[in-house]
């Protein structure tokens, strides 16, 4: 969108550092992020009517034929969000500019971590899982690769799947299981209360944990999945 010449015209009306405005992204999301950065939250709320406004302009000129002149539409923004300044840095940014490098955590002695994940990509799926012990050594892994369009909670199932067959398979007594998808991690969590197919389908699975002394199941930030994702 900023690289629209009418949406820059209005960026720069309303005082947006050229430097963001110059830089390449190939995702949007990039391109806010740094926004955010130089933000303070006053600001960032701001910005956000800006581009709304912006955004509805653009749907103007689709479902009606007409836009309004970029002067216009910055005075609309100011109206809305009065005394709208895009640099004010006497408050803290909204997003941090101090990276936090998320690792994966050793599990405690006696126990064995497995992480799992899975990808979906052009009608194909892949699915892996990686064990390791209290010291961080990989004991164990397994990958499969099918041609084969599913949905990606689906995936994750079978790499939960083929996580359980792997412990199995190394004789492990305390296991715990990770997993960078929420859906799956909670579908685990409330399998007794699931009727869906989804979730009937998930405590078939769990079944497999009377073959063990416990058994945790872990969501994880995808950063400290690395080496499941890896596999990918």
């Amino acid at each position: 969108m900023k690289d629209c010449p009418k949406v820059r015209e209005i960026l720069v009306a309303g005082g947006l550092n050229d430097s963001l405005l110059d830089r390449n992204y190939t995702n949007c999301i990039d391109w806010l992020e740094d926004v955010f950065r130089e933000l303070e939250k006053k600001a960032a709320s701001d910005f956000l009517t800006l581009l709304w406004n912006i955004w509805n302009d653009r749907n103007n000129m689709v479902f009606k034929g007409k836009m309004d002149a970029a002067e216009m539409i910055w005075e609309r923004a100011q109206t809305l969000s009065k005394d709208f300044r895009i640099f004010n840095l006497t408050e803290p940014a909204v997003m941090s500019t101090n990276l936090v490098k998320k690792n994966w955590k050793k599990p405690r002695n006696g126990n064995i971590k497995i992480n799992v994940d899975a990808t979906v990509l052009n009608g194909c799926r892949g699915v892996g899982a990686i064990a390791r012990d209290h010291d961080g050594f990989v004991i164990g892994g397994c990958y499969t690769f099918k041609e084969k369009a599913m949905d990606v909670i689906w995936a994750e199932l079978e790499a939960f799947k083929e996580g359980l067959k792997l412990a199995e398979w190394l004789k492990v007594g305390r296991l715990i299981v990770e997993s960078d998808s929420a859906m799956l991690v909670n579908a685990v969590k409330k399998r007794r209360m699931d009727i869906t197919i989804l979730g009937q389908c998930v405590r078939r699975e769990c079944d497999a944990f009377n073959k063990f002394e416990s058994v945790q199941v872990i969501w994880i930030n995808r950063n400290r999945n690395y080496a499941a994702d890896f596999f990918m």
